[in-house]
């Protein structure tokens, strides 16, 4: 966890090298000694420099990647009769979705240990009822970032349908039991939009999406957009993304609900090729483009890091392999978290990749003494023996108070019994 005002189990004050996870990037204490020297780090050398550390995984996936020239357009016979329409996003044409990615080369294998368990809050960028004002996320996200946590996360909908039951359904891409946090006529702000927004208020803290529903987004506009991001936050950017469970939002956008999983692989080799490629060009099912020039890259040379959401299935593993940083488990109970671990790990091994170089999200659930005080010893029971199982990341979506001064207090707290927890 980053360097923050800790203290061991012995009373010593913890130093900043005890919790920095990210050698050469800067924490909060750096950033008062010198600031103009950390905000010169903040616009991506630290950030580059980790990337390049022995034992600090880079984007596995897609990295070395040929650049895919496009071949001949089909002609208009391509696509059944009557059969599914086309992807608004695909050229004109259409074309039947490639088996894909024949020209992507897997990463090497990376090596080393992994860094310190890091600690992540989600911020609720949505409310049942509307609040007087939002200003409260940007007052989170900073007391998060001062409290010496590691990444806030915001979670994604663009539009609901009245029926949400799905959410409940594994079948339909939800979980069982699940209850959406909302009712369908929730306020929900545009997750990107708000990324950008504390990008502006911060300048240490990670900030990502849990998850976002990409295949909702035209692939190069979420590739540039996400650069944009990058760029402005220093390198700070993290794409959690999934493919959703609601047929009425996809049928909202134009976008066909049951191709979502090969849109998403798509997507994401397209803009990974956006991000890498002084002149891009790449030819799919559903994306297509070529000699286009898209500036500016993200910070990190291999692109935005991308968190893959998902079950444990082999298409999941396949995606993580391919194009993926970390793996945000869904539909996984505390009770089966450690079966599914192994069996992620089985499955990510049988497509060639090395499960330990994967980054893991668990999700915290939350724990209230009888005084309806959190009960932070059985929240994080249990945290020090997932970390040596393999999660690197343990994700808290705890309602915050909206006060700057009241939600840093809260987070001090949280920040130094979670590193009582795991050591």
């Amino acid at each position: 966890m980053a360097a923050g005002r800790h203290r061991r189990r012995d009373g010593r004050p913890r130093r900043a090298r005890d919790l920095h996870l990210v050698p050469g990037a800067p924490g909060p204490r750096d950033a008062r000694r010198r600031p103009r020297a950390a905000a010169r780090d903040a616009g991506g050398r630290g950030l580059r420099a980790a990337a390049r550390a022995p034992g600090v995984r880079r984007d596995r996936a897609l990295r070395g990647a040929r650049p895919h020239r496009p071949g001949p357009a089909p002609g208009p016979g391509a696509a059944a009769p009557g059969g599914p329409e086309p992807h608004p996003f695909a050229a004109p044409g259409g074309g039947q979705p490639a088996r894909f990615p024949r020209h992507v080369r897997r990463a090497p294998p990376v090596t080393g240990e992994r860094a310190a368990p890091q600690l992540t809050l989600g911020i609720r960028n949505y409310a049942a009822t509307p609040p007087e004002s939002w200003r409260h996320v940007l007052d989170q996200a900073r007391a998060a970032e001062d409290a010496g946590l590691d990444r806030v996360f915001v979670s994604d909908h663009v539009v609901f349908g009245s029926d949400l039951s799905a959410y409940g359904d594994p079948s339909s891409g939800g979980r069982a039991g699940g209850r959406q946090p909302t009712g369908p006529d929730g306020d929900w702000l545009e997750s990107l939009t708000v990324l950008a927004s504390l990008a502006a208020v911060t300048s240490r803290i990670r900030l990502a999406t849990n998850v976002l529903v990409a295949p909702l987004r035209p692939p190069v506009l979420l590739a540039k957009v996400a650069a944009t991001i990058d760029a402005l936050s220093g390198g700070r950017l993290e794409l959690g993304v999934g493919i959703g469970w609601q047929e009425a939002e996809y049928r909202a956008l134009g976008v066909d609900f049951a191709r979502r999983g090969r849109l998403l692989d798509e997507l994401l080799a397209a803009c990974h090729e956006l991000w890498t490629s002084p002149v891009a060009a790449f030819e799919g099912g559903h994306v297509r483009f070529a000699d286009v020039h898209m500036m500016p890259k993200p910070v990190r040379a291999a692109g935005v890091p991308v968190w893959i959401g998902g079950s444990v299935r082999p298409v999941v593993a396949r995606r993580i392999v391919r194009h993926g940083v970390g793996w945000i488990p869904w539909g996984v109970t505390a009770e089966e978290f450690a079966g599914a671990l192994a069996e992620m790990r089985r499955l990510v091994e049988a497509e060639g990749g090395d499960f330990g170089g994967v980054q893991v999200a668990y999700p915290l659930a939350n724990a209230f003494t009888s005084r309806g005080r959190v009960d932070y010893p059985a929240m994080f029971a249990g945290a020090a023996a997932l970390a040596e199982q393999g999660v690197t990341d343990f994700r808290t979506l705890l309602r915050v108070p909206r006060r700057y001064d009241e939600a840093r207090s809260m987070l001090d707290e949280m920040v130094r019994e979670f590193a009582d927890a795991v050591g």
